[in-house]
């Protein structure tokens, strides 16, 4: 090696120095954290949410088979061991309390995890999403007369949840919930399983009609039964 070549070699080292000395390091600090992700939190469906103790009606409305519709009878007092919800369609009767407060309660705590304009962006259309036309439409109403109308589509692949739409509006929302269960259910699964609704301690008079004799029995203030007829 001459001298020549001993000389571009120190000067190359000298700049490659120079170039790694002198040159900006990057704009993020040593102790910089990695960006966190960023997570969508579960909003209410509707805005404001209904309140479920406040609730005295519920409709459930499926193509192709009969209307359901609900009132609770007293709506102001909760009566311990009682069936205070009713039938009202297709035929009238009792109805299960605590199927029917499970239900309003259900839209009155949806919630969702997104919400989207139908087709776009990749996006299901209505359609695509079975909410045109829905495959269910259910309301709920409070005592104040305001109603909450949500129709229900299809659920979502690849998840329990379901789309689904609150009537008047554009948006779909994806509820974190599965909701075809609760809208496939027949109207003999809301009736109650007792025919009267009255406590055994509220009667005071029982009347019975057999082979042509009628057997009537009353209780007076002390609590005592009497038999009052036929003898």
């Amino acid at each position: 090696m001459n001298f020549k070549t001993t000389g571009l070699l120190v000067a190359l080292l000298l700049i490659i120095g120079a170039v790694w000395y002198f040159y900006p390091k990057s704009a993020v600090p040593e102790d910089a954290s990695p960006p966190k992700p960023v997570t969508a939190e579960n909003k209410n469906v509707f805005e404001p949410q209904p309140k479920d103790d406040q609730l005295v009606r519920v409709e459930l409305e499926r193509p192709g088979k009969p209307k359901l519709a609900f009132e609770r009878m007293d709506p102001n007092q909760e009566q311990r061991g009682r069936e205070n919800w009713r039938l009202l369609e297709p035929s009238p009767s009792l109805a299960d309390g605590n199927k029917l407060r499970s239900l309003s309660s259900i839209l009155a705590t949806l919630q969702s995890r997104s919400r989207f304009e139908a087709g776009t962006q990749g996006q299901p259309t209505a359609a695509e999403a079975g909410l045109e036309p829905p495959l269910a439409t259910f309301s709920v109403k409070d005592k104040g007369g305001k109603e909450y109308k949500l129709e229900i589509g299809k659920k979502v692949p690849l998840s329990s949840d379901t789309y689904v739409r609150v009537a008047g509006e554009k948006p779909i929302q994806i509820a974190t919930r599965e909701l075809a269960s609760q809208i496939d259910k027949n109207v003999n699964e809301y009736r109650a399983q007792r025919l009267l609704a009255c406590q055994p301690d509220d009667v005071t008079r029982v009347q019975v009609q057999a082979e042509g004799k009628t057997y009537d029995f009353s209780r007076g203030a002390d609590g005592e039964w009497v038999i009052n007829a036929p003898v």
